[in-house]
């Protein structure tokens, strides 16, 4: 069984690019495609996130998946 890492972080988006920040300044998820969904809901919000194995079929990036 594969094991996902979790990330965890407040939701940001700095120059167009969204991720999970960490306490002490760490960036997650910077190359995942994050849904719009996520900023319009939780932005600025601290979340746990994983990257699914599947793959945006726009970007190509790795999709994040996000939860409170």
């Amino acid at each position: 069984m594969h094991r996902m890492k979790i990330y965890r972080g407040r939701l940001t988006r700095e120059e167009g690019r969204a991720f999970l920040k960490s306490q002490g300044g760490r960036k997650f998820l910077t190359g995942a495609a994050i849904w719009n969904g996520y900023m319009k809901h939780w932005e600025s919000g601290e979340l746990k996130g994983t990257l699914l194995p599947e793959t945006d079929y726009d970007t190509g990036k790795p999709i994040a998946l996000l939860w409170p």
